[in-house]
């Protein structure tokens, strides 16, 4: 009898378990929802639509931050000016290298956009930004950098939030919203399962004992 209340208070203690972790899991999904935005950490995320020259281009914005839901709206098309840096003029040999080069770098692509907190937009209406695409699975890489790394563009810097200084051509890749939801949400369901297994396991061992016949 002893052993039976003993296996009997593991069993409900286990099914506590398993009920707090599922709980866990809406608790998670529910914080993680509440929390971010879809842009994640970036201000707006677009894609391009056309590049002017080596230092602009059109965008139409996919995704807007909070902090910029008023000045920039979702699906409205607008200029990118890249922050801190300056290419050659359109109608010489090297402004339209850079155009190019830019254009077979970002044509088309969705682009990453970390806005300047400090003007927003130039005197033109154009988003002063920092911008990134995708490199690979771990990395985005930074435009404005990549532009004076590889000789289409030098360093112009004006008085905003960016330093140039500090720029790195490679930024790792930050986990989307979706992403890290996903795996809460796996890695919950792991541990629920495991309570759900223990709990049966202990639950048929309690009946193979009360099947014994007694000595």
């Amino acid at each position: 009898m002893g052993r039976l209340l003993i296996l009997t208070a593991l069993t409900l203690a286990l099914l506590l378990v398993a009920q707090s972790t599922l709980h866990h899991a809406t608790w998670l999904t529910l914080t993680l929802s509440s929390s971010h935005g879809d842009c994640g950490s970036w201000d707006a995320l677009a894609v391009v639509v056309r590049v002017v020259d080596g230092d602009t281009f059109r965008v139409r914005i996919t995704c807007v931050g909070g902090a910029f839901s008023g000045r920039v709206s979702v699906g409205i098309e607008y200029r990118v000016r890249l922050a801190d840096v300056n290419a050659p003029e359109l109608g010489t040999v090297e402004g339209e290298r850079a155009r190019r080069a830019l254009e077979s770098l970002i044509q088309g692509k969705n682009v990453m956009l970390d806005v300047d907190g400090v003007d927003v937009f130039d005197k033109y209406g154009r988003i002063i930004a920092v911008a990134y695409i995708e490199y690979n699975e771990t990395h985005l890489l930074n435009i404005n950098k990549w532009l004076v790394e590889e000789g289409y563009a030098r360093v112009w810097d004006h008085p905003n939030e960016f330093n140039p200084g500090t720029w790195k051509l490679y930024k790792p890749r930050e986990k989307t919203v979706e992403e890290t939801e996903a795996k809460g949400s796996e890695d919950t369901r792991i541990h629920a399962a495991l309570a759900l297994v223990a709990t049966i396991v202990i639950a048929l061992l309690a009946l193979t004992l009360l099947r014994r016949p007694k000595h």
